[in-house]
């Protein structure tokens, strides 16, 4: 005879409830359909809630959740851990975004002076390219003011040898 050989009646095979569910009652009061939304409630949730025992570890399935919960102590730390660490990653991610924002607006006063520093520059340049003509100008006018001037000069002593006079 093998492990297989042994067969059970099968009402031993199966979890049989021997009393089949009662339909609901009617409420009597407000207060009563609130106890029974209840309770109902609760019965829903342990039928939906599923668990699993292997080793020493116990894996939930709540009717709330979409995935498989350890109950185990080093889990659920670890869950806590993961969470923080995700809280922190956020909260780097927020302050990359402020240094970026930062940093994207310092380059654009850099841009600015930048620009303002060649504006300023080119007007250095004409400056001094104004000034080198107005220098030019000015010595030209100094060469035909001095010009005049001997001129004058000699004009006043030729009246002044002629006996002409002037006022």
């Amino acid at each position: 005879m093998g492990c297989f050989s042994k067969k059970t009646p099968p009402s031993e095979e199966r979890d049989v409830d021997p009393q089949p569910p009662q339909p609901p009652q009617p409420p009597k009061s407000a207060q009563t359909d609130v106890d029974q939304k209840a309770r109902l409630k609760k019965e829903h949730a342990a039928m939906t809630s599923c668990s699993i025992t292997l080793s020493n570890n116990t894996l939930d399935l709540s009717p709330n959740s979409t995935s498989w919960l350890s109950t185990k102590t080093e889990a659920t730390s670890s869950r806590n851990k993961i969470a923080a660490l995700e809280k922190q990653i956020e909260k780097q991610n927020e302050k990359l975004h402020e240094m970026t924002k930062k940093r994207n607006d310092i380059h654009r006063e850099l841009n600015v002076f930048k620009f303002k520093q060649e504006v300023l520059l080119d007007m250095l340049a004409v400056s001094q390219a104004d000034e080198k003509v107005s220098s030019t100008k000015l010595t030209k006018e100094r060469i035909r003011s001095d010009q005049y001037r001997s001129e004058l000069e000699k004009a006043l002593t030729l009246c002044s040898q002629n006996g002409v006079e002037i006022v």
